[in-house]
């Protein structure tokens, strides 16, 4: 199905928009009260177009989306070359048109009804061997899972230290992390059980975010209370060892995280930003980290020192999200920022290519190593012969009588 934009408002309203910017559906999700968390299926790509909304109540809905897209073709007023530079669609303009409906599907009840539940903090979908769940975390430090169905499977305790609530989940492919204070790690959805990640040489403190490496599963990118950034090797979900401390003062906190093939984005708050018109001086900046740096020195990347791709500053933001094109289109990945005031959303193309470069021939291919190796074994062969059967006697030309 098309990649959607879904933007959620406290009254309770849903709004898509498609990567072009147009306005495709208002959908009223029918919360009672305020909203306070969005979801999105990770396997949105795979045909699982779901979307669950939280309110303040603790109650959760989940509606299914219906996405058609249809080609239509109108003349343009002038010839414009494409992006392919393709001569068949001189004087055309492919316009997309994305038909879109949603349909309520459940509810999801608060444990305890709406009166005793703990205040809801983070919301996620997440998939896991071939299953998919609803994962709710709240502010007693607890990780609440539902099936697709809507059935009620467990209640974890995901925290050790008392008072401490759920920050936010992280979901990529069939990992689900979490985030509370101090304490971070992985939720096991089939064994429900709750995978504390240690770390001895961590001295950070207090997590801001933590994103996996959409290239490496086992690699962790974290951003602690200062805004330092750091890679771990995450190893059984059980301990780390750090492979890169990024250089101090590359952003600072509040920072978000995410990643995409090959680089980090940074997004960082800031209240007084300058070269900005945004209210009160506030404003975000965006930071691309080259994730090539990890494990390496200063002294080992003269041709760069510095991991920093680029730097912008952009008007405050109150939420951002990041979307990847399939690997056959000629575009990178595709930002999208939300406005301070809700009234505004950005969409940024990123158009960055990560060089991999070419395997190496296989060393029977490689004419330095296989002569002298060829060599070698011909010289063995005739010693070895030699040592063996000894030089051969000439035969007597005549025989005594």
């Amino acid at each position: 199905p098309p990649s959607l934009l879904v933007v959620a408002f406290a009254s309770g309203r849903l709004q898509f928009i498609a990567p072009s910017g147009e306005r495709l559906l208002s959908y009223d999700t029918g919360h009672g009260q305020p909203l306070t968390t969005l979801a999105v299926s990770p396997s949105w790509a795979q045909g699982d177009t779901l979307v669950a909304t939280g309110d303040t109540t603790g109650a959760i809905r989940v509606h299914r989306v219906f996405v058609k897209q249809s080609r239509v073709s109108r003349t343009r007023s002038e010839d414009t070359v494409s992006i392919e530079n393709d001569s068949a669609l001189l004087g055309v303009s492919i316009g997309a048109s994305v038909n879109v409906t949603v349909l309520f599907q459940r509810q999801l009840e608060p444990l305890g009804g709406s009166d005793e539940a703990p205040v809801m903090t983070a919301l996620a979908m997440a998939s896991q061997q071939g299953s998919k769940y609803f994962v709710v975390g709240d502010a007693e430090g607890k990780v609440s899972v539902f099936t697709l169905d809507g059935t009620f499977r467990s209640r974890l305790d995901a925290t050790m230290t008392p008072g401490a609530s759920i920050d936010a989940f992280y979901v990529h492919m069939s990992q689900l992390i979490f985030i509370a204070g101090e304490e971070w790690g992985y939720i096991d959805l089939e064994m429900l059980a709750v995978k504390h990640v240690e770390c001895p040489d961590y001295e950070g403190g207090r997590l801001a975010a933590a994103v996996i490496d959409s290239r490496i599963s086992s690699r962790v990118l974290l951003a602690d209370q200062t805004g330092s950034l750091w890679a771990f090797t995450v190893r059984s979900a059980r301990s780390c060892r750090i492979d890169h401390r990024f250089p101090a003062g590359l952003a600072k906190s509040p920072v978000e995280l995410a990643s995409i093939r090959g680089f980090l984005l940074v997004l960082e708050h800031v209240e007084n930003l300058k070269g900005h018109d945004s209210g009160a001086g506030s404003g975000a900046v965006l930071t691309a980290v080259n994730l090539s740096h990890v494990g390496k020195r200063e002294a080992d990347l003269p041709w760069g020192p510095s991991p920093v791709v680029w730097r912008i500053a952009r008007p405050a933001v109150r939420s951002w999200t990041t979307f990847r094109h399939r690997q056959e289109q000629p575009l990178g990945d595709v930002v999208a920022l939300l406005s301070a005031d809700g009234r505004e959303v950005e969409i940024l193309d990123l158009v960055m290519q990560v060089y991999t470069p070419p395997p190496e021939p296989p060393l029977y291919l490689n004419s330095w190593v296989m002569i002298p190796t060829v060599v070698c074994m011909v010289i063995a062969l005739v010693s070895w012969h030699y040592v063996k059967y000894g030089r051969a006697k000439p035969k007597d030309s005549a025989k005594n009588v």
